[in-house]
């Protein structure tokens, strides 16, 4: 239906997976661990049943059997045959054109780095029913819905993106690469203004909040060579105690949290 494609290769190198379940394992940790490997990234996904292993990785920079070969070096034994799953990080540049309209995997697909496809598929039949059109399916509700499909695609490959672009310690060509690439224009503005400010550009309705930017920024090792002056408006003993008090509430939950998995 002529609806274009935008290859976001260029900025998002993994172009494939293998995944492969392994044995239930008690004493796995109560959540997902990301782990950087040479050509990707590994996922362990500890469940009651089984264990679910991956590995995203970019075949310009690992062949398929190599990356096989070190994700059964990583997690020993699988249950199961390892699977391959390939795709083209990227959108359509039209996901309605007239009555018909894209929603998950047809509209596009990024990698599972941050898990986004179900949560897109949920917003895209919300945007859907939000401008529902009737029979003569009016151009102008397609506009809308493409524009704002468009954005969201956008902000989720540049959270993406910042992952790749600024992770430190790794020598190997695929994060030399990444390392190497420039920023969307998007994700440029938002790390400078937060360099500069401390403040982050979000939208309403970006996936991703200022909690998720500032965790990996600043995991990153970007620093904010100023804050908002309204902070200064509170004493330091006063942010101390307020600090004190978030850092009590975390490990109170991960204590629950760890108690429930015992």
């Amino acid at each position: 239906m002529a609806a274009g494609f935008e290859d976001w290769s260029h900025w998002l190198p993994c172009d494939s997976a293998w995944a492969a379940p392994t044995a239930a394992d008690p004493a796995a940790p109560l959540h997902t661990t990301a782990t950087a490997a040479q050509a990707g990234w590994r996922w362990r996904i500890p469940l009651q049943h089984r264990v679910g292993n991956g590995y995203v990785f970019s075949s310009r920079f690992q062949q398929a059997e190599a990356a096989r070969d070190s994700l059964l070096a990583a997690i020993g034994t699988p249950e199961a045959e390892p699977r391959l799953i390939r795709f083209v990080p990227g959108r359509r540049r039209k996901a309605w054109i007239g009555n018909v309209v894209a929603i998950g995997l047809s509209s596009g697909f990024l990698e599972p780095l941050e898990s986004t496809s179900i949560h897109l598929i949920q917003t895209g039949i919300g945007k859907l029913l939000s401008l529902f059109p009737r029979q003569d399916c009016a151009p102008l509700l397609a506009e809308q819905y493409n524009r704002v499909f468009a954005r969201e695609m956008e902000d989720v490959r540049d959270f993406l993106v910042l992952h790749y672009h600024f992770t430190q310690g790794r020598t190997e060509p695929l994060w030399q690469a990444c390392q190497a690439a420039p920023l969307p224009d998007s994700l440029a503005y938002k790390v400078e203004q937060f360099r500069a400010s401390g403040r982050l550009m979000l939208q309403g309705e970006d996936l991703f909040r200022d909690a998720s930017w500032f965790a990996v920024m600043t995991g990153q090792g970007l620093r904010a060579a100023d804050h908002n002056p309204m902070l200064d408006s509170m004493s330091e003993a006063d942010n101390l105690r307020h600090l004190d008090a978030v850092q009590a509430a975390i490990a109170k939950s991960v204590a629950q949290l760890q108690a429930g998995g015992a």
